[in-house]
């Protein structure tokens, strides 16, 4: 089913390529197929998109009732191997071409360097921090070649280096001394080393199992790179290592262990060990990561020895699962994750990153992503169409072709010829509103008195709607599908009627709820009682078991003078409630809003005083409200949480996609949706990552307008090799 640009549509004319949805997937697949060369000469590019703004998940928007603040779906950082997603975005900014002194004007004015990230492990004695502080490097993301791993064999070299360096230095010298390298090696080991021309005795040596580590090391930096079969001669020599040092390592008891830089060094060193083991066990390096993700990441770890304290105290495995919301229908108890895409999640996260290990935003990522990368694409003349819902995709079976796409016009625009106009200058940043711009509204008035939220699916339906058809051949040729998978039973139910391979794919991946709360506090960092730099976090008390200061925002928030001194994101999985309810059902995002404004109030309650010591009141553990920002200044005590921000993400399209054991093999490709024009974009597709992140679906995107138009030529890290 290829569809390259040269092919033009009946009757001689352009090609129309219709992209649904307003995410990071359908807005990268906008980008790829607008870099294509003579693009303009082939098709014409049309998105349609649910509301007045674009982001999907990703979106922001600003209140102009309090301060033109930043309000968000929750916490977005990248991460510093996010190559694609960079390079993208580092070409739209130079595009763009915003004025020297203009505000966010480059990509590094937009995007700050976080290097350091806080677990948090709980001990009979309270919380204790796992501070890493990840260094820096002159990489530039997306700029150069990418630091993905040229091999897995790669992957592994690099892994044992960086355990190697743990043991250099580290704090756990007692730990070191007690775990003693073998006196001599077995004849098959040394035989591959000299075989190798290695020395048996390893230059510059660290301590203890330090030195088995790094003949490891050497070993695995000298199997051939690439796709195939390797020596099984030299991999049994690299496992024997890696066994020994992980035996020797086993043998000590750390459970008890007062030290926590011990408790977190054995914990690193064993996760890295139990990891390495099963690669090579598994055979990983010839037939890559994919191969073990029909198997739970902690299930994964424990066949291969991981103890119970690496698995659930100590906070590394943990943290995975909160960092890709691998909870089950946002549930803490149930918690579940493909072993491959968490180990190579944890691999790409650790070593390939470029700058720092973490990015964030020096705006709303609707400000600093969605803003930029809407004009540079509105400027090559995309057609943008917002206010516009897709209720249903039709199949004809017979010919596989989706022949109408039934769509709401949910308003009518005052001035249709020029076009919905979405963003607001804030501070001289153009940015998305929290809400329509009415004025451009011929129902604008009856809109902002009724307050309906145009991008809930359980919003009333109003007078004004109109239905409209898009019919194949005569308003498209070619669909992109942007759409995230949670509406894929509302919207798609025909698709997955006639194809057993979608009703496959939205029934292993599944999704769940997530939650983002925001607080505006009068008191700084410090003030608070954190000791540390500014941090992202994790592992914290459930349900709300991630947090990160985000007061790098408050320079593009016009706040009066000297009220607001810190901002702090909260966010996680949200419980999904008993029932999700039929669309009709009015009430249900307020009744979700007001279950989570319960959550939020009694985790402040009870998990303040842990997290900032100095921002509690007479109860020692609970948040002092009056340190919350409410610009009216009538509220007082716990009444004063109305003034700030929290959401429930409970809309089909706001759904996270999990990534749960036995997925993957049900993920289609971009080009693989077994309908003749249809494409696909999203996180939710086969895409090298397989998981819920910016780069996934910048990936996906990328990869659709591939397969249309042959652009872009590479995509990093689409494999494992």
């Amino acid at each position: 089913m290829s569809d390259r640009v040269g092919q033009t549509g009946r009757q001689g004319r352009k090609r129309r390529i219709v992209i649904l949805g307003g995410g990071v997937g359908a807005m990268t697949a906008a980008y790829g197929l607008t870099s294509a060369p003579g693009w303009k000469d082939q098709y014409e590019v049309v998105l349609y998109t649910l509301g007045w703004r674009l982001g999907g998940k990703g979106a922001s928007g600003r209140n102009a009732d309090v301060a033109q603040r930043i309000e968000e779906h929750g916490l977005h950082v990248w991460m510093g191997h996010y190559e694609n997603a960079f390079r993208m975005m580092r070409q739209v900014y130079a595009e763009l071409g915003r004025r020297r002194g203009a505000p966010l004007a480059t990509l590094e004015e937009a995007f700050k360097k976080q290097s350091l990230i806080t677990l948090f492990e709980r001990t009979p004695q309270g919380w204790v921090d796992w501070n890493f502080h990840f260094p820096t490097n002159a990489k530039e993301p997306g700029q150069g070649e990418g630091m993905e791993p040229h091999s897995l064999a790669d992957a592994l070299d690099r892994g044992l280096q960086l355990l190697v360096d743990q043991l250099r230095g580290a704090p756990g010298a007692g730990l070191a001394a007690a775990t003693p390298p073998p006196e001599s090696l077995p004849a098959q080991v040394e035989g591959v080393m000299r075989s190798l021309g290695l020395p048996l005795l390893p230059r510059l040596g660290a301590p203890g199992i330090g030195r088995t580590l790094q003949l490891a090391q050497q070993l695995a930096a000298r199997l051939p790179r690439g796709q195939g079969a390797q020596d099984s001669n030299h991999l049994q020599a690299i496992l024997w290592l890696i066994e020994e040092a992980w035996g020797r390592l086993s043998a000590r008891v750390v459970r008890q262990w007062e030290d926590s830089a011990v408790r977190k060094l054995w914990s690193v060193l064993e996760l890295g060990l139990v990891i390495a083991r099963g690669i090579l066990r598994d055979r990983v390096l010839e037939t890559g990561f994919n191969g073990i993700d029909g198997e739970d990441f902690r299930a994964w770890l424990a066949r291969h020895g991981a103890s119970d304290f690496t698995l659930y105290r100590a906070p590394l495995v943990p943290g995975m699962y909160a960092l890709l919301f691998a909870y089950v229908k946002g549930d803490p108890a149930h918690q579940s994750l493909a072993a491959g895409v968490a180990t190579r999640f944890l691999l790409r996260m650790g070593i390939t990153y470029k700058g720092a290990i973490f990015y964030k935003m020096r705006a709303g990522m609707g400000d600093v992503v969605f803003a930029p990368l809407y004009e540079v694409l509105k400027r090559r003349g995309v057609e943008f169409h917002f206010f516009h819902k897709v209720d249903q995709l039709r199949v004809n079976s017979l010919t596989r072709n989706i022949d109408r796409v039934e769509m709401t016009r949910q308003v009518t625009l005052k001035d249709p010829a020029a076009g919905y106009q979405p963003l607001v200058d804030v501070l001289g940043l153009p940015c998305w509103p929290d809400r329509p711009r009415y004025e451009q509204l011929v129902e604008g008035e009856q809109l902002q008195a009724s307050r309906i939220n145009l991008e809930s699916a359980w919003a009333p339906r109003g007078k004004s709607e109109q239905y409209l058809t898009l019919e194949r051949g005569r308003d498209y040729d070619l669909l992109v599908m942007g759409i995230s998978l949670g509406a894929f039973p509302h919207v798609a139910g025909e698709l997955m009627e006639h194809s057993p391979r979608w009703q496959r794919m939205v029934e292993a991946l599944q999704t769940n709820q997530t939650m983002g709360v925001q607080l505006w506090l009068s008191r700084s960092l410090e003030g608070l009682g954190w000791q540390e730099e500014p941090t992202v976090s994790t592992t914290y008390a459930e349900p709300v078991n991630t947090y990160a200061d985000m007061s790098q925002l408050l320079p593009r928030e016009p706040w009066p003078a000297g009220t607001v001194r810190n901002l702090a994101y909260f966010t996680a999985p949200f419980t999904d409630a008993p029932e999700i309810p039929p669309f009709t059902d009015t009430d249900f995002p307020r009744r979700e809003h007001a279950r989570l404004k319960e959550i939020a109030l009694r985790w402040f309650r009870e998990w303040t005083g842990a997290l900032w010591p100095h921002a509690t009141g007479y109860n020692p553990t609970a948040l002092n409200w009056e340190l919350l920002v409410d610009l009216d200044g009538a509220r007082r005590g716990v009444d004063r949480f109305d003034s700030q921000f929290w959401k429930a993400n409970i809309d089909p399209s706001e759904r996270y996609v999990l990534s749960l054991p036995g997925s993957t093999e049900a993920r289609l490709g971009s080009h693989d949706s077994g309908y003749n024009g249809l494409y696909l974009a999203g996180d939710w597709t086969l895409t090298g990552l397989n998981c819920g992140c910016v780069e996934a679906a910048v990936m996906s995107g990328l990869q659709a307008a591939q397969a249309i138009s042959g652009t872009p030529a590479h995509i990093s890290g689409e494999s494992d090799f």
